[in-house]
């Protein structure tokens, strides 16, 4: 019987054991010795073989109530963190299956060090993550394989106008102005027919208050699309980063009407006014009234200014 078993559970990539009711090995497979670099056989018992895998006493301690509790009796599946024969800490997966007929215990054991790393790595990428979604000052939406709306952050809700529990799931367009949503359908479009992982557009959003108030401002907002993708470049999900730009957007519209009033104003005076880097370059002017000087608009700008003593003009 034990023979077959040998022959079956050698070739296993997870540590097999088998233990007799009173707790003794009845069979090892090769497998568990490279797990902790000893076997059950060279500690005595399964008790011998974790206390030579334990640190200091309350580790001991620790794991040895954990086999015996947990274990051995509850056969249930535990993963216990224990020290190689170089002394190196390993995370060693146990799983028991009771054999009802004579009470023998079989334990598959498998080294997931790795993958647990792998779980706590993530894990701590997660809490990061939810931290800067949660603190950014940039509004941050999630949205999912339909277009519809994940999650937003703090500062979304602030720039839209909206509570978070009445935009979930909605589709985010809904937040845009009527007239810019197209805008936005065809920057994501061409995104996604392109290699590329992320594109910007500025936009206006659809105002919470655009029935009462009418003649309220536009908010505008950047919106930068970031798309993320699996390693077969398929859209795993798509994030939304939102910056409020209305007091730019405002100061550039001011800037624009200053402008054009102050040209208003000088293309009235009769004379010709000149505007000159501190090279001599001619970077704008305003032609006078006076056919003195035969100066075309094309032909100056960007020409050096050179004025030469004692000659009139024209």
């Amino acid at each position: 019987d034990l023979a077959a078993f040998r022959e079956i559970f050698d070739h296993v990539g997870a540590g097999i054991v088998l233990l007799g009711s009173d707790g003794k090995p009845l069979f090892a497979n090769r497998r568990h010795r490279d797990l902790l670099g000893f076997s059950i056989e060279d500690a005595g018992d399964m008790e011998g073989w974790l206390r030579r895998a334990c640190g200091d006493q309350d580790h001991t301690d620790a794991v040895l109530k954990i086999w015996h509790e947990d274990i051995w009796q509850l056969q249930s599946t535990k993963v216990v963190s224990l020290k190689t024969a170089k002394g190196a800490l390993r995370e060693i997966k146990f799983e028991p299956q009771l054999f009802l007929d004579d009470n023998r215990l079989l334990l598959t054991m498998h080294d997931v060090t790795e993958s647990k790393r792998s779980e706590e790595a993530m894990r701590d990428s997660e809490i990061r993550f939810r931290a800067l979604f949660r603190e950014s000052s940039m509004g941050i939406a999630l949205i999912d394989s339909e277009e519809k709306i994940h999650d937003i952050n703090p500062a979304l809700e602030k720039i839209l106008g909206v509570a978070r529990r009445q935009i979930l799931c909605r589709s985010f367009d809904e937040c845009l102005h009527p007239d810019d949503r197209a805008r936005k359908q065809t920057v994501l479009k061409e995104l996604l027919a392109s290699p590329k992982r992320s594109a910007s557009v500025e936009l206006r959003l659809a105002s919470p208050e655009e029935e009462t108030e009418p003649d309220a401002a536009d908010v505008w907002v950047r919106l930068h699309i970031s798309l993320v993708r699996d390693v077969d470049q398929r859209v795993l999900f798509t994030a939304y980063f939102i910056q409020d730009i209305s007091e730019q957007k405002r100061m550039q519209e001011e800037l624009q009407i200053s402008q054009e009033q102050n040209r208003s104003l000088l293309e009235v005076v009769p004379d010709l006014i000149l505007l000159v880097n501190r090279n001599g370059n001619v970077i704008d002017l305003m032609p006078g009234e006076s056919d003195a000087i035969d100066l075309v608009e094309e032909d100056a700008m960007g020409k050096i200014l050179e004025v030469r003593q004692g000659e009139k003009a024209g």
